[in-house]
């Protein structure tokens, strides 16, 4: 799809819309990556995913809290002599917590 289509279908600003439902900063910023897909196998894919995603947060009730970027903190921590300060151990700690939440309601499917 041609640029000036999307302009003209305010794409931009669609994506902007949903980029604000992510949970993440990194999850911000795929969002406003996300571009047509022309592939038809693809779109049905995807579809397919979706509605997969649709029935689990039905049966499951389950749903995402907001969580850190972690991927300075990672960075950092890659060093040997380096160390966390508390407000980083928290947000790593906070971060797992969502991690294992989301893992014990996805053991199931």
């Amino acid at each position: 799809m041609e640029s000036r289509t999307l302009q003209l279908l305010e794409f931009p600003k669609v994506l902007d819309h949903l980029a604000r439902f992510a949970q993440s900063v990194p999850g911000r910023n795929a969002c406003l990556t996300i571009g047509p897909v022309a592939d038809a196998q693809r779109q049905a894919e995807l579809a397919e995913l979706l509605d997969q995603f649709i029935a689990f947060r039905r049966e499951s009730g389950f749903a995402l809290v907001g969580f850190e970027d972690l991927g300075g903190l990672l960075a950092f921590a890659k060093g040997i002599e380096n160390i966390l300060d508390l407000d980083a151990c928290f947000a790593l700690a906070e971060t797992l917590g969502v991690a294992r939440s989301a893992r014990e309601v996805t053991r199931g499917y």
